[in-house]
């Protein structure tokens, strides 16, 4: 007996041993007597107005004609019971069509759902229209005033036209951010509810427009885009973060200056916890800040709590 256990032990050690190492190999992987579990597979879309441009309250016509997103590193809460989470991430032109696949997901229970949007990896996997140059140019460390050096973790490119006049835009976010605690409704329970042998497909919705809104809440916020124009002082038909930053945030909003609290999510405890509160002084920190983070909705219409990790706009 001793023998065959230890026959069994260097056919497990070993590789390449064909048929009789397959059924040697048999041997070294205990019986799974789980119940099978449910699948979840996680895809990614533009919005309607990513997709087909939109019309602003203030009457500019926008086209988004880009809109590069790291995300994945997709994952279950711990309250599910989890055979499989999604170590690995993607690099999205968010623009090119709907339902791009992100992550499949195996588990069984109620829980939460966690992704992160973040600089691509080395072995990111490129969406359709996606080149390795793009994920080298996003990968490549920058600095704004916000994240002093780090990669992009999306990038939101278009133009806007009204009464003859076209003006550009091109902004970064350069943060990692994790989405947790994603909800349909705000008193919504968890966001998952996995059962055996049964299959379902999430949506996250990427709202590019999200940038224009003149409130955090998207349900009463209305889109703008004469702030922006507004702030190419310049004249270059180009609006850069900088000149953003430029524009008082007392002149686009009833409020002067105000204090935002954000979160911090700690990766290893998986929970949330409030960090530092920002300063929202100008347009360029209300964009940079409240709004990019935004851009990610759950199943289309809901929203996740979102927390910067810590090394924000590191290279993923």
């Amino acid at each position: 007996m001793r023998r065959l256990q230890s026959l069994v032990l260097l056919a497990c050690g070993a590789l390449g041993l064909g048929a009789a190492g397959a059924l040697a190999l048999d041997a070294c992987v205990p019986a799974d007597d789980r119940p099978p579990p449910g699948k979840l597979t996680l895809t990614v879309s533009p919005s309607q107005a990513v997709q087909n441009g939109v019309v602003t309250a203030d009457g500019w016509s926008v086209v988004f004609e880009r809109v590069l997103v790291g995300i994945g590193r997709a994952s279950l809460g711990n309250s599910c019971a989890r055979y499989s989470d999604s170590s690995y991430d993607r690099l999205l032109d968010v623009t090119s069509k709907s339902g791009q696949k992100l992550s499949i997901l195996y588990g069984i229970g109620q829980c939460d759902l966690r992704f992160r949007v973040s600089p691509p990896s080395t072995d990111a996997v490129l969406g359709e229209g996606v080149t390795e140059g793009d994920k080298t140019a996003l990968r490549t460390p920058g600095g704004d005033p916000y994240v002093p050096l780090g990669g992009i973790a999306m990038e939101v490119t278009g133009a806007a036209t009204r009464d003859g006049v076209t003006k550009r835009f091109h902004l970064v976010f350069r943060p990692r951010v994790r989405y947790a605690n994603c909800k349909l409704e705000p008193d919504a329970g968890l966001a998952l509810d996995l059962r055996s042998d049964v299959e379902e497909v999430f949506d996250i919705r990427i709202e590019a427009e999200a940038v224009l809104r003149d409130d955090v809440d998207a349900s009463t916020a209305s889109l703008r885009f004469e702030p922006f124009a507004a702030a190419d002082k310049d004249g270059d038909g180009t609006v850069t973060l900088e000149e953003l930053r430029a524009v008082p945030i007392a002149s686009v909003r009833n409020s002067g200056t105000f204090e935002a609290g954000i979160y911090e999510f700690d990766d290893d405890a998986g929970v949330f916890r409030a960090g530092k509160a920002v300063v929202i002084e100008s347009l360029g920190d209300y964009v940079y800040e409240l709004l990019m983070p935004s851009l990610p909705r759950f199943r289309g219409t809901g929203s996740c709590g979102a927390g910067v990790g810590m090394g924000r706009g590191g290279p993923g």
